[in-house]
């Protein structure tokens, strides 16, 4: 089995109970080195960096000086370009999700501003309500609004 697989495997057999990731590390420092320094290793150990980073909890910065650490120096160049890497992914993934938490936010201000003007002030339930409501909901009560002859009809309460 190539030391890819057999660090895969240590990862998922070990890695999401470790309380000790680093000393984990310390032990699997010849796989771990053999992959980083293998043809395409960099890219094949993001792979391995994204799961110990997701189990661990640990940021790409952190994961990278653990495993300098405990796999040693002539690793540091290849960890610092899969730190980049996972920072990237974390940025986008941060992006996306500020992109959808804006989408539903606007959504919310839609529907408050329709309710408001077709039914006057809004009860303090109506707007809590409306302030943990998925987008899916939010959007359907947003279209019942132009037929609703009533706040509770909006909501599918009447």
């Amino acid at each position: 089995m190539s030391a890819l697989g057999r660090l895969v495997l240590l990862c998922l057999r070990d890695a999401r109970s470790s309380v000790d990731l680093a000393r984990d590390l310390r032990r699997w420092a010849e796989l771990v080195r053999e992959v980083l320094l293998s043809p395409s290793g960099r890219a094949a150990f993001l792979a391995v960096a994204r799961y110990l980073s997701e189990v661990s909890g640990l940021k790409a910065d952190e994961l990278q000086q653990i495993v300098v650490a405990a796999v040693g120096e002539e690793v540091r160049e290849a960890m610092k370009s899969t730190a980049d890497m996972l920072r990237e992914e974390g940025w986008q993934k941060g992006r996306q999700e500020g992109r959808q938490e804006g989408l539903v936010e606007g959504e919310r201000a839609v529907l408050r501003r329709l309710l408001t003007r077709r039914f006057g002030e809004l009860p303090p339930s109506v707007l809590a309500r409306v302030e943990a409501a998925p987008l899916h909901e939010i959007e359907g009560w947003c279209e019942r609004i132009l037929v609703a002859k009533t706040l509770a009809e909006v909501f599918g309460d009447a």
